[in-house]
């Protein structure tokens, strides 16, 4: 399905130049003109799709010239470009509501679609070092006075949130798909949480246990970040189309 998108300048340019001659809306008294109209079989399209103008009740309006100018009926061309068009009759003013950002729910998913994966791949990177003694030894250590596993924690702890904030920001946009990589992610950083944790005071025989556990999780994440990108790219697929 094909979007209409980046039109905030020619929407406002455009529909300004409809108003200002198609309705003569600059205040004065009203007055009568006698013009000759001419009718030309005016086509319209917009992003080279033809748009056939009709009033509200459906019938079909076509445009006209006078002298030399194109007159176009707003409210076709208005809702064409996605605005509500409504007439106000006691100011007779034509009223226009537009969102500038028609694109906006979809940002915000393709932006939190964009988080969950890249959290993924942090995720994915400790259960990395979580497979093998070695890693474990490397998450163990202490730099600058700081346990690696203190800051790796604290880290996943900050992902979780900005996880979050992002959901709350569009959970009303999400569907079966959005929430199931959500509720997997939570689900991961539990995990990880959990095993590093146990890896504060893990004895020599729990790190062969926290080893094959990590090889599950390590694939799940690396499934997590996988489906996550396909999810980003299709929606913008779908509305960059």
């Amino acid at each position: 399905m094909k979007k209409l998108k980046y039109l905030h300048g020619f929407f406002l340019g455009f529909l300004c130049a409809i108003l200002m001659i198609g309705l003569g809306l600059p205040v004065m008294a009203a007055y009568q003109k006698q013009v000759t109209l001419h009718y030309d079989n005016i086509g319209i399209q917009l992003n080279e799709e033809t748009i056939v103008p009709k009033d509200v009740q459906g019938n079909v309006v076509e445009p006209f010239i006078i002298e030399g100018t194109t007159y176009l009926p707003v409210r076709a061309i208005s809702e064409a470009l996605g605005a509500e068009v409504n007439w106000d009759d006691a100011t007779k003013t034509v009223k226009l509501n537009y969102n500038l950002y028609p694109e906006e729910p979809y940002v915000r998913l393709m932006g939190c679609y964009k988080i969950i994966s890249e959290e993924a791949v942090y995720l994915r990177i400790q259960f990395q070092h979580m497979k093998t003694a070695e890693g474990i030894a490397y998450l163990q250590e202490t730099v600058s006075g700081e346990k690696r596993l203190d800051f790796v924690i604290s880290s996943l702890r900050e992902g979780l949130a900005l996880v979050e904030g992002h959901y709350n920001n569009c959970k009303d946009y999400f569907y079966e798909d959005s929430f199931s990589v959500v509720a997997e992610y939570k689900r991961l950083y539990s995990l990880a949480i959990s095993q590093l944790e146990l890896i504060k005071s893990a004895s020599s025989s729990q790190v062969s246990t926290i080893n094959k556990a990590s090889t599950q999780y390590y694939l799940d994440a690396y499934t997590l970040q996988d489906g996550t990108d396909n999810l980003f790219w299709e929606l913008y697929q779908t509305y960059y189309s």
